[in-house]
């Protein structure tokens, strides 16, 4: 017991406290609290049952690595945090043998999905023994980077607020913009150049139901393009 109990003080001395168990739950808290109470709590509750607050003292609701939904914080008696965990490929840990990896076009929209509703997006990867990234897994990054600086402000700062729009598409308000999020965009072009590319949609129309520095009101229409 003296050496569960140091090494339940050694975990508290970290800024984030993750566990996949519901084991002594009030104890446990109660430790972190006392030690370093600014840490954020999460337990994996999205294992089973996805979003929920379940414990007083969680800071943040999980999806495992299924997408997230807005968070109920109906009673809650503090803002609670969501997020979604993804893997590269099949494993959690390095896979030398897996092939099976997560392309950009895939990463990136999941990413997007998880921000629509306020969540943040994990991604694991498997380092090797000696701590080093895998080539592919590392080239991935760099290129999801790329894109990320291109969108950072409403990826960082971009905050849900309700509107109407199409499919998989929303609208997120980074200080005084709204940013439209059009999915499966196509590609214009001549045909034979574009096999099994979705050609080009029809430009989106989403609606905000709350009023931006723009000077939208409640119900306005706003027209996102092709290239939005």
């Amino acid at each position: 017991m003296p050496a569960l109990r140091a090494d339940r003080r050694a975990v508290v001395r970290r800024e984030l406290v993750a566990a996949d168990v519901d084991w002594k739950e009030n104890r446990l808290y109660r430790l972190i609290r006392r030690h370093q109470p600014e840490a954020m709590i999460i337990n994996n509750t999205g294992l089973g049952e996805p979003g929920k607050i379940g414990h007083p003292e969680v800071d943040s609701v999980t999806y495992e690595q299924g997408l997230p939904q807005p968070v109920d914080r109906r009673g809650a008696p503090k803002y609670v945090a969501g997020e979604m965990c993804q893997t590269l490929n099949a494993h959690w840990g390095i896979g030398n043998r897996d092939f099976n990896y997560l392309s950009t076009g895939e990463i990136n929209p999941e990413s997007c999905l998880s921000r629509k509703v306020g969540a943040n997006y994990l991604l694991n990867l498997g380092p090797t023994a000696q701590g080093g990234i895998p080539e592919l897994e590392a080239a991935l990054l760099r290129k999801v980077g790329q894109w990320v600086a291109l969108h950072a402000a409403p990826l960082h700062e971009g905050r849900p607020i309700a509107g109407e729009c199409s499919g998989r598409d929303f609208v997120l308000q980074a200080g005084n913009k709204l940013y439209c999020f059009a999915f499966d965009l196509g590609i214009a072009g001549p045909r034979r150049c574009n096999q099994g590319v979705r050609r080009t949609g029809r430009a989106r129309d989403f609606r905000t139901q709350t009023p931006d520095p723009h000077g939208a009101v409640a119900g306005q229409r706003r027209t996102a393009g092709a290239y939005a």
